[in-house]
Parts: C-alpha cells; sequence; structure tokens
C-alpha cells in the first residue's frame, strides 16, 4: 500500500473520514489471499474512502521518483526564478513570497485541481486571470522540458538513478548538495520576511559542512559539485 499522501496526512484525512489516494500493488500471492489481505488492510486505513489503484510495485517505485525528480525540481526552478524575478525588479521580499507561496493561495489552487479538474478550475479566477495566463502560456511551448523529463525517466528505468544512488560516493556527494541548499539565497530572504511578518521560523536541518576526509574523497567530482554549489547560489 503507498498512500498518495504524506504520514500526517493519512491520520489527518482518517480523523475527518475523508479518506485518501493509493496504490496497491501484489508481487508474490502463494496463499492467493493477497488482494484480499491487501484490500482490508487499505479499508482499515481509510484509503478506500477515496479511492485505490493497481499497479506493480515497478510502475508504483517509477511514477513515484519522477515526481520527485522531474516535476518537482523543474516547478522549484519556476518558482525561484519568479521569486528573484521579481526581488530584483524592486518588489518587497514580503510582498513577493505572499504573493507567490506563502497565502496558501496556490495550495487551494492545487486542491480545486484535484477537486474538479485540471483545466475547470480556472473558472474561479477573473476572466483577466484566465486570459494572461492562456495568452502567455504559448510563450513557453518551446521549452526542452519534455526532453529532460524523457532523459530523468530513462534513468529511473534502466535502473541508472538506482546504481547511482548505491554508491559510496553519492552519499558524501549527497550531504555536500544539502549542505549548498542551506546557503542558497532563499533560505536568508525567506528567513527575514519571516521575521519581518512576526512568523514562526523554521530550521528544518541545519547541514554541516564536510570534513577534511571527506573533503579528499570528494575531490575526484569536485567538477560536479562545482555545478551543484553554483545552481544553490
Amino acid at each position: 500500500i503507498a498512500p498518495r499522501m504524506i504520514g500526517v496526512g493519512v491520520r489527518e484525512t482518517f480523523l475527518r473520514d475523508e479518506g485518501f489516494f493509493s496504490f496497491l500493488a501484489i508481487e508474490q500471492d502463494s496463499s492467493g489471499n493477497a488482494k484480499d489481505i491487501i484490500l482490508a488492510l487499505a479499508k482499515g486505513i481509510g484509503t478506500l474512502k477515496k479511492g485505490a489503484i493497481m499497479l506493480s510495485f515497478k510502475q508504483e517505485a517509477e511514477l513515484d521518483l519522477f515526481n520527485e525528480q522531474a516535476f518537482g525540481p523543474a516547478f522549484g526552478r519556476v518558482l525561484l526564478t519568479s521569486i528573484y524575478t521579481l526581488i530584483e525588479a524592486g518588489y518587497p521580499p514580503e510582498a513577493v513570497l505572499v504573493e507567490m507561496y506563502m497565502s496558501g493561495e496556490m495550495a487551494y489552487t492545487y486542491k480545486k485541481m484535484a477537486d474538479i479538474g485540471l483545466i475547470k478550475q480556472v473558472e474561479f479566477h477573473s476572466q483577466t486571470s484566465q486570459y494572461g495566463a492562456m495568452s502567455r502560456g504559448i510563450r513557453y511551448r518551446k521549452l526542452p522540458i519534455k526532453a529532460k523529463m524523457m532523459q530523468i525517466l530513462k534513468e529511473i528505468q534502466n535502473s541508472e538513478f538506482s546504481r547511482e544512488w548505491g554508491k559510496k560516493i553519492t552519499k558524501l556527494k549527497f550531504k555536500m548538495i544539502k549542505y549548498f541548499a542551506t546557503k542558497q539565497k532563499i533560505n536568508r530572504i525567506e528567513k527575514e520576511v519571516r521575521k519581518n511578518l512576526k512568523l514562526k521560523i523554521y530550521d528544518a536541518y541545519e547541514e554541516k559542512p564536510p570534513s577534511e576526509d571527506e573533503m579528499s574523497q570528494l575531490r575526484r567530482i569536485s567538477d560536479e559539485l562545482k555545478l551543484f554549489e553554483q545552481y544553490y547560489e
């Protein structure tokens, strides 16, 4: 059972008697009762109140990894670029962050996409908003997004990502990337904005720089790390 919901959301929707979507998979069924068992478990945690989709283990893993590696980073890059564009144009950081995501309007729009449809939810927006989004969206049509996403999907499907993740050097690379991520500009901007708006400041993680021994091991991928350092500036 793979809930399409974060852990705390599983519990909250269960308590609200709402349910959540899940993927179900059966790989071995020596008893012949696997489907009955998995459906009983799914019902017990509340997911069948919303719905469940049968997949293979392989399909579930690939969909999950694609969402994390292709869609998530692309969306994050668009959001960050929008924020930096507006701040560099002279708009107050507080107004920019509230407009772009801190107000919760984006989350509400996402919920309406899930509730009634990706395109149908535009009816909740003003005609000015609808025309602006639809007429300007065409300017992004030639970006090579699909090609990059297909490459990421292939790396997942052919186990290239799995082999990369299994390497010892990758764990050190991951530590270094997270360290770069904590130093990027948006963290400083957001912290200042939250302070000015009197909002609670969260420090989810505070990565330490790698040790001398770790740095010596990382030197052989120094060119690759330089790209990550520049990316997270």
